[in-house]
């Protein structure tokens, strides 16, 4: 069973899933978003070329049956995706068994890590402005996302404007964008999800001329200043392991407290 720090965690994550899939089917039905329980977690089917298509918590505090496993791989199936479920400390070890079995094998890991919002906020570039976006400023967001992230294909813009569109439609959550101060020029995107009590920092990327100035570090802060106004005690964010925005993180007070594994069958 895993522990009560990553069933928090984890169990806050998934419901804010379930709510974005919730927006992105009332957006744009074409893609065929969905979510349901499955025993003691929850899966979420955004649809083909988006970013969550897999089962949630599953494993991490009861005990799952070759039944659940059968149901999953229908609904990814009739989904258009392949299966897959998150995998942490703690999960399940007869789901881990389970899925071994099926041919299912590890597909990407991602650190977790956590940052107490007692801490002091990291200072910033005062040259750097870091600020909701406007209601008219969504378009702008998407266009810094698309290029900062260096996605290239239609069908990619199309996935991460819709995937953000979402986003800036679901309760809790908060898009923002780093600017230059003095001229104004975009630097970066972020969001910010506050929910039950818990600050989740994702979407955070800079534009490829900007990086290097402190891009990352302002919007970190300034999420963690909204956190702690909105009363948040703990905030977290998930890098890749080993990865240049995993060291950023650590050196601005960030810990990792487990690697999260999810696990896909061919």
């Amino acid at each position: 069973m895993a522990d009560a720090g990553a069933v928090r965690l984890e169990r806050t994550g998934a419901r804010h899933a379930a709510a974005h899939a919730e927006s992105l089917r009332s957006i744009d039905p074409t893609w065929g978003s969905s979510w349901f329980e499955l025993a003691d977690g929850i899966v979420v089917l955004q649809g083909p070329g988006l970013y969550v298509n897999r089962a949630l918590t599953l494993g991490l505090v009861g005990v799952v049956a070759a039944a659940d496993v059968d149901e999953l791989e229908r609904a990814a199936s009739a989904a258009g995706v392949p299966a897959s479920v998150d995998v942490v400390p703690g999960t399940d070890t007869d789901l881990v068994a389970l899925l071994t079995a099926r041919a299912y094998a590890p597909s990407g890991e991602v650190s977790v890590m956590t940052r107490s919002i007692d801490e002091p906020v990291v200072d910033s570039d005062p040259s750097i402005a870091v600020r909701p976006i406007a209601p008219d400023e969504l378009s702008l967001w998407q266009e810094v996302s698309f290029a900062a992230w260096e996605r290239t294909t239609p069908a990619a813009r199309r996935a991460s404007d819709v995937y953000a569109a979402a986003a800036s439609a679901t309760d809790g959550e908060c898009l923002m964008l780093a600017f230059d101060a003095d001229t104004e020029r975009p630097l970066g995107c972020a969001s910010l999800i506050v929910r039950d009590g818990l600050a989740s920092l994702g979407g955070m990327s800079t534009l490829p001329a900007e990086r290097g100035r402190g891009v990352q570090r302002a919007l970190v802060a300034e999420r963690l200043r909204r956190a702690s106004a909105a009363g948040c005690d703990l905030a977290m964010v998930t890098a890749v392991v080993g990865g240049p925005s995993e060291r950023n993180l650590l050196r601005l007070g960030f810990q990792r407290q487990y690697v999260k594994t999810t696990w896909t069958r061919p």
